[in-house]
């Protein structure tokens, strides 16, 4: 008897312990993070691209019919024949190769926007589920009806600017989701663009970087190769605050845009 009440006290052991084990792994398991939901990431990834084709958008207007075609040399010897016949077809209304290409352009932006209010319309319901506040839905759609605007009137300035502030007005709903960075990146990127575009005021708009900075540090405070890569993104804005007394807008656009890789490499 003694023996089998030894047998069924170690069998109930056994299973305690296996038990225990289970609810030791189910509290070991990681939790989902609170990160912006792939409607909101598409509506900024759209609006960067925007700002890559304004970018083409300014140099090609930069350049003379000559220039242009000088550079796409080497693509044109490639349709030499298909050139030539188009040439002997074209008489005074000809278009040239630089306008047909501004033209694609400004049609694709075109194209970006149109994404973009549409993705809005899809992640906006969803927002209401975290912010019920219509005044800052309200400031987004102001805000992508202004690079729309601008994009209609070709203005490039006023499309850096819209962009500009478009991605701050989001900025706020990428901020409710608790463990995404995009909110402390886009504002930074807001303040960038808005220092460059107001270069008299640059170095006082490039101090509202800092709050974002300070949170970035904070929040991957246990990423040692992430911090590196916010320090570096800290000496480039306080690189491009330097620049900001040279009179030079091709050092400026520099700047700028190293500013802006060093925040797509924080971007997970």
């Amino acid at each position: 008897m003694n023996k089998k009440i030894i047998l069924i006290i170690l069998l109930m052991s056994l299973l305690f312990t296996a038990c225990t084990n289970k609810g030791e792994k189910k509290s070991t398991k990681v939790e989902n993070k609170d990160k912006a939901p792939k409607d909101l990431i598409s509506i900024l990834d759209e609006l960067d691209k925007i700002l890559v084709l304004v970018d083409e958008i300014e140099e090609i207007s930069k350049l003379t019919d000559l220039e242009y075609e000088s550079l796409n040399e080497k693509d044109k010897k490639t349709k030499e024949d298909e050139e030539k016949q188009k040439k002997e077809e074209q008489k005074e209304d000809e278009i040239s190769d630089r306008d047909v290409e501004l033209l694609k352009l400004w049609n694709n932006l075109g194209d970006k926007i149109d994404k973009v209010h549409n993705d809005w319309n899809n992640y906006e319901i969803e927002s209401r589920k975290k912010s019920p506040s219509d005044e800052k839905s309200e400031s987004v759609k102001n805000n992508l009806n202004y690079i729309t605007t601008m994009i209609e009137n070709r203005d490039i300035m006023g499309i850096l600017d819209a962009t500009s502030k478009s991605l701050l007005s989001l900025a706020y709903f990428c901020d409710l989701y608790k463990d995404d960075i995009s909110g402390d990146l886009y504002r930074i990127k807001h303040y960038v663009l808005q220092a460059y575009l107001n270069p008299d005021m640059g170095k006082e708009i490039l101090n509202n970087t800092q709050d974002s900075i300070l949170t970035l540090r904070q929040k991957l405070e246990k990423d040692k190769d992430k911090l590196k890569k916010v320090d570096k993104l800290d000496l480039s804005i306080k690189d491009m605050g330097n620049s900001l007394n040279i009179n030079s807008p091709k050092l400026l656009k520099n700047k700028k845009e190293i500013i802006f890789k060093n925040i797509d490499s924080l971007k997970e």
